[in-house]
C-alpha cells in the first residue's frame, strides 16, 4: 500500500486495542500516525462529536495512549478536539512529533478538513478557520445548471461531438442494414 500510494505514513484512528497493530505496522517499515483524541470515525462510541479530554482522567488517558503510541512505534500523533494542555502534556511526555486539529497552538503542525473552513459543511467545528465561502457560488453554480438543462438550453450544439458526414452516412446506412431506424 506505501509503495502504491507514495504516502509517507499511514494515519489510524487509535484506541489502546490498536497497540499491537501499530506495532506490527512499525517493525514492518510503516510509519504510523496515532489518531486520539475526536475520533471521527467512532463518534458513535465517544457520545459524538465532543472535544475530548474533559476530566483529569480522560486527559490523563490520552496523554498515556500517545506515550504508549510512540513506545509501539508510532512516528507521530494527531490530537484532535482537545484542550490545549492536553496536547502540552502530550508534547512534555513524547518525543514526537504532534499534529493538532483543534488541540491548541503548542503543536508541532497543524490540520483540519478544508471543507470545513471553505463553507462546505453544514457545522463548521469550533477549530476550523473560516478561509472563505465557496458553497454560495457553488449552490449558484448548480442551481444555474438545473435552469439549463430544464429550459433545454444544455446541452446545446456546442456540448456534442461531431462525425465526418461521409462517416455519419456510412454508419446510417450500416444501421439501416441491420434493421434500426436512424433520426
Amino acid at each position: 500500500m506505501i509503495r502504491k500510494s507514495g504516502c509517507d505514513m499511514v494515519k489510524i484512528e487509535a484506541a489502546e486495542s490498536q497497540l499491537p497493530l501499530v506495532r506490527a505496522l512499525s517493525d514492518a517499515g510503516v510509519a504510523i500516525v496515532a489518531h486520539l483524541g475526536l475520533r471521527p470515525q467512532a463518534v458513535g462510541l465517544l457520545g459524538g462529536y465532543r472535544y475530548q479530554g474533559r476530566t483529569a482522567e480522560e486527559a490523563g488517558g490520552i496523554v498515556d495512549l500517545a506515550a504508549r503510541m510512540e513506545n509501539a512505534g508510532a512516528a507521530a500523533v494527531l490530537l484532535e478536539a482537545v484542550t490545549p494542555d492536553v496536547s502540552r502534556a502530550v508534547i512534555r511526555r513524547t518525543t514526537i512529533p504532534v499534529i493538532g486539529c483543534g488541540a491548541g497552538p503548542d503543536c508541532h503542525g497543524f490540520v483540519f478538513v478544508t471543507h470545513d473552513a471553505v463553507g462546505l459543511t453544514p457545522h463548521k467545528p469550533r477549530f476550523a478557520p473560516t478561509l472563505g465561502d465557496w458553497a454560495t457560488p457553488m449552490r449558484e453554480s448548480f442551481s444555474e445548471y438545473v435552469r439549463q438543462v430544464t429550459s433545454g438550453s444544455y446541452p446545446a450544439a456546442e456540448h456534442n461531438y461531431g462525425m465526418d458526414p461521409s462517416e455519419r452516412n456510412d454508419f446510417s446506412r450500416s444501421l439501416n442494414r441491420n434493421g434500426f431506424c436512424v433520426v
